[in-house]
């Protein structure tokens, strides 16, 4: 079965998931991939195409999905970007 974009579906409306967003978890269809990617907070965010990712493998999706970590605080996850030293970092 095809998988439904998740933001049309808490509107309430039914459009095919083209892409998934490996940050948020979510199906999008073309028209809200397009608007996450011109959000602030989601533009960054990595988008696959649905078709890419029901072709890889478990392995593969987790590889993918990681999230860079802070160089000097190795179990931190980098959530800002520091204009000063050029580097991203964590809260830490």
């Amino acid at each position: 079965e095809e998988k439904k974009c998740d933001i049309c579906l808490g509107a309430d409306m039914q459009f095919l998931a083209s892409d998934w967003c490996m940050e948020c978890y979510e199906a999008l269809c073309e028209k809200c991939t397009k608007v996450h990617l011109c959000g602030k907070i989601t533009r960054d965010h990595v988008i696959v195409a649905m078709s890419e990712i029901r072709q890889m493998s478990l392995e593969q999706l987790m590889r993918r999905n990681s999230s860079p970590k802070c160089s000097q605080h190795v179990e931190e996850v980098v959530k800002l970007y520091c204009l000063d030293c050029g580097l991203p970092v964590c809260v830490q």
